[in-house]
């Protein structure tokens, strides 16, 4: 994540990677009001990662939804690449971009 990144250690070298999901995938959400008050703890809390291993290990759905630590009402997918359906994501090049260092300030 970005808000890790220490300016004078940041190699220019990122890329971005578009995912086109179908309509017919599946996608499991975290909500916010289920998360324990300290779910934006760094390092995270036991219990966020607890949320992630049973979704990996129950394989209900290749993506799951969770809200952004960095970004108030915003959502990040995790991909879980095991799920039989993964493989029906269409999965572009990826794409260089040079990080604008003003993020990092």
């Amino acid at each position: 994540m970005w808000v890790h990144l220490d300016p004078a250690q940041v190699q220019h070298h990122f890329a971005f990677i578009r995912v086109e999901i179908p309509d017919s995938i599946r996608i499991q959400e975290v909500e916010v009001r289920s998360l324990p008050p300290n779910w934006k703890r760094n390092p995270p809390c036991p219990s966020t990662r607890r949320i992630g291993a049973a979704w990996l290990e129950k394989r209900h759905t290749p993506l799951l939804r969770v809200p952004s630590v960095i970004v108030p009402h915003a959502t990040n997918l995790v991909l879980n690449p095991e799920h039989p359906d993964a493989r029906r994501l269409v999965i572009a090049s990826p794409e260089r971009f040079k990080l604008d260092l003003r993020m990092l300030k």
